[in-house]
Order: C-alpha cells, then sequence, then structure tokens
C-alpha cells in the first residue's frame, strides 16, 4: 500500500500538469520526477536500485526471496585463505558494500559505513555430519538478515564430516541472480580453476533489436494468453503456506550413464532430468497431478568468454512452462516441449517484455504482475549447468558446489539441480505445509532417474 501511494503520487505529477497545461509541462515535470528519485539521492549516498534488482524485493511473511549456495571442499581450508580468496569479489564490486534501503517508495542502496567482512563471515568450529549440517542450513534459510548491512550472510564449517570443509553463502536475491553470484565464486577462485560454466554466447546486439522489434508485435497476444492461464489445481500447491521451510539434497548423482542414455534416446540432459523431477513429484504426492505449470529462470546475458568478473546484478526474467503429464514417454514428452521452446519466441518477448515495462511503469505494478503469474505455478523449477572442470580455492578443490533456488509469492516448492564436472546435485527447498517429507521427494527422485534408464538397459 505504501508504494502504490508514492507510486500514485509520482505518476500524478507528470499526468496532472500535463491534462492542466500541455504536453511539454508533462514532459518536463517527469524529467524533474526522475531527477528528484535517480539523481537528487546520489548527492547524499542514495544510489538507486535498478527495475531488475527491485522486482526481487518480494518478500512476503510466508516466503523471502534468499538464495543459498552451499560449497564442499575436499580437505580442510583455512578462514584466513577463505577470506582472502573471497575478499577478491567484495573489493570488485561497491555493491557488496551496500545495503537496501526504500525512500519515498523507491529502493536505493546506501554504503554501508561500518562495513567489515568480518561480521559477515561466522565461523562454526565444532564438528558437522550432513544431518547436523542440513539442519543448520534449514536455520540458515529461514533467519532474517539484518536491514542495516549488504544482504548476504557467510557461514564457514571448519570440520565437516572430518577434514572437510563446508561452506554456506545466504544473500538476497536483489543482491544478484544465482548465476553472477556462482560466476563471483569462480571468478575469485585461484588461478588454472575452471571460470566458464554456461553458455559464454550472448545474444548479438542486432538479434536482440530484433527480438525487441518482435516482442513489440506479439507483446498482446502473450499478455492475455498468460492472464488466461488457469491456476494449477493439485495437491502440492493447493495448501495454505506456512512459512516454516523444509530442505535437503541428494547425494551427488554420476552423470555419465544419464549422458549415455540421452544420446542413445536422442534426447538432452535437461530433458531427462525434468521428467525425473516430474515423476519424482507423481510418485512423492502418490497420485495423478495431471499437467503442472513451473516457472524457470530465462535471461539473453552471456558470461564473459574470458571467465572475468561478472557484473552483481539481476539479468532473468520469471518463465511460465506447462510441463506433459507423467507417462511412458515423459522423456520423450519434455524433449518435445523443450526442442519446441527453442524454435518459439515466447521465452524472448516474455524476458523483454519485462526489461521494456520496469522502464515504462512503476516498479509495484511490475512486481504484481510477477506476483499474479508466479501463484499459478506449483513450483519454481531450474537446471543450472555448473563448471565443467575442477575449481581450488588456495590449492583446496571443491568436492561439490550446488544452490537452492527460493521460494516465491505464494509459489511454496523450489527444485534446482546443479551440475558440477561429471555430477549433479538435486535440491529441494518448500513449505512444510506443501511437502512436510523432502528426503522422500529426493529418495523419489532417484528412484525414478534408475527407472527412465532401465529400458536402454535391457536393450
Amino acid at each position: 500500500m505504501y508504494d502504490a501511494m508514492f507510486t500514485i503520487l509520482w505518476m500524478i505529477i507528470p499526468i496532472g500538469a500535463y491534462w492542466l497545461w500541455d504536453l511539454t509541462s508533462g514532459i518536463i515535470c517527469a524529467c524533474v520526477v526522475w531527477v528528484l528519485l535517480n539523481i537528487i539521492p546520489k548527492f547524499f549516498g542514495y544510489y538507486p536500485m535498478s527495475g531488475k534488482d527491485s522486482l526481487f524485493m518480494l518478500d512476503t511473511k510466508t516466503n523471502k526471496l534468499l538464495v543459498t549456495s552451499i560449497a564442499i571442499f575436499k580437505s580442510k581450508l583455512s578462514v584466513k585463505k577463505y577470506r582472502s580468496c573471497i575478499g577478491k569479489a567484495i573489493d570488485a564490486d561497491p555493491k557488496v558494500k551496500r545495503y537496501a534501503v526504500k525512500l519515498f517508495g523507491r529502493y536505493y542502496w546506501k554504503d554501508d559505513e561500518n562495513f567489515n567482512q568480518g561480521r559477515h563471515i561466522k565461523v562454526i568450529s565444532k564438528p558437522v555430519n550432513r544431518s547436523n549440517f542440513e539442519r543448520y542450513v534449514n536455520d540458515v534459510l529461514t533467519s532474517d538478515m539484518k536491514n542495516d548491512r549488504p544482504p548476504y550472510e557467510i557461514y564457514f564449517f571448519k570440520k565437516y564430516e572430518g577434514n572437510k570443509t563446508a561452506v554456506i553463502f545466504k544473500f538476497h536475491h536483489c543482491l544478484a541472480d544465482g548465476l553472477a553470484m556462482v560466476s563471483m565464486t569462480t571468478w575469485c577462485a585461484d588461478e588454472g580453476s575452471c571460470k566458464i560454466f554456461y553458455s559464454p554466447t550472448e545474444a548479438p546486439f542486432f538479434t536482440k533489436c530484433l527480438l525487441y522489434i518482435l516482442s513489440a508485435f506479439v507483446f498482446l497476444f502473450y499478455t492475455i494468453k498468460l492472464f488466461a492461464q488457469k491456476k494449477d489445481v493439485n495437491i502440492l500447491h493447493s495448501q495454505k503456506l506456512s512459512g516454516e521451510k523444509s530442505m535437503t539434497w541428494s547425494n551427488p548423482i554420476q552423470m555419465t550413464e544419464i549422458i549415455h542414455y540421452c544420446k542413445e534416446k536422442k534426447v538432452t540432459f535437461n530433458d531427462f532430468l525434468t521428467a525425473a523431477v516430474l515423476k519424482g513429484l507423481e510418485d512423492y504426492a502418490g497420485k495423478k497431478l495431471g499437467t503442472i505449470t513451473a516457472t524457470i529462470p530465462f535471461s539473453l546475458r552471456g558470461q564473459p568468454k574470458d571467465g572475468s568478473f561478472m557484473k552483481l546484478e539481476n539479468d532473468l526474467t520469471i518463465f511460465p512452462i506447462e510441463f506433459p503429464e507423467v507417462s511412458d514417454t515423459i522423456v520423450e514428452d519434455c524433449a518435445k516441449l523443450y526442442k519446441g521452446l527453442k524454435k518459439s519466441i515466447k521465452p524472448y518477448v516474455i524476458y523483454l517484455t519485462t526489461r521494456i515495462n520496469l522502464i515504462l511503469f512503476p516498479i509495484c505494478v511490475v512486481k504484481y504482475l510477477t506476483f499474479w503469474a508466479v501463484n499459478k505455478a506449483t513450483l519454481l523449477f531450474s537446471n543450472v549447468g555448473g563448471p565443467k572442470d575442477k575449481v581450488l580455492y588456495a590449492g583446496v578443490e571443491f568436492e561439490s558446489l550446488f544452490s537452492m533456488s527460493p521460494n516465491m509469492a505464494r509459489c511454496g516448492i523450489s527444485v534446482t539441480s546443479f551440475s558440477y564436472i561429471d555430477k549433479v546435485i538435486i535440491t529441494v527447498y518448500a513449505d512444510k505445509n506443501l511437502m512436510p517429507r523432502p528426503k522422500d521427494f529426493i529418495e523419489k527422485v532417484e528412484t525414478a532417474i534408475k527407472k527412465l534408464m532401465k529400458p536402454v538397459k535391457n536393450e
């Protein structure tokens, strides 16, 4: 309500000037408003938060937009060496030393004058095993961060499962998207580490221009179609959210056999993994779910080809996708779906429309539209291709690296897969009213992977 009141105020000033005087007066007033909101605050230490970052200021009582990355090191890594490694990234972007504030209905970044890296890194010295560590992660994910500090926290476990080291990196989504944060993690790693982990090819400038033009023509069609889309009604979506969260992750799953299966069936790893997750969801629910809608991240941004530092920002949009019903041909059905999307302009239209809307409309309007679209989906789903070769900090190699996406709006289940070298880890983060036994779901997915591969093994 507070945001909406100020938004209406800033809109009324130029519109009122236009109706009372003329177009020139309206444009002048619009420029004055823009200067007041974007230029003047800088002189007082307030840096306007971009529309792309503001879009993720969507915290509710039951869902906080907190993203978590977890790194397990093969052996002990000293706190001092870790601070040195991660400190490179902290010094590389001034945004990491700022916190978010709201001023006149707008979000801004403000420098933390008392910034101290040590206040953001908590060291846990007592030994922990996988079970203890999961409880720690649950506590970390459900705890609020302090509003007067940059929105990230790091938890360093000196003794994980004997002689290993584990790190939890929690940050608010307004700081950056997961891809940018993982890129930062690999960028500040040792020389010789793998620093390219997803497609380094960004859409060419003229291609983007063409997509913008096409988006203008088909924007209305897809907007109407999105509004007409029915809300999912199933056991994993219709419950009221409690705000209590539960999460877990799979053991590292070897990808070699899966990739062999995919080559035999002429499908992609993403097709297969999506099918396994869908079957796991249905087996967990214990009943047919029918077609379910998921929101997935989509971006036109590419990672720098040389693995150099990627600006910390949000450069993605939430794209709704309707998955096929689970059947004996679920892998092939997922392959057809994704293949059709590759030839479709729809993902680009929604991505570019979001960007255009952030320029043309007040942020609160775009936020409410995003809420409305996400609320129709059963889950947030993300498959992330991680580093394809080893990553080291101060000579200590990562054993595994994975992340967890947040719940959003009234959508209470998030499933993420993250691959590292030749293994993949699947994580689930869910509201306890929707999925009180996340371990059971992970077991169902692992079982589904084995079952889906049986036909090829028998051949």
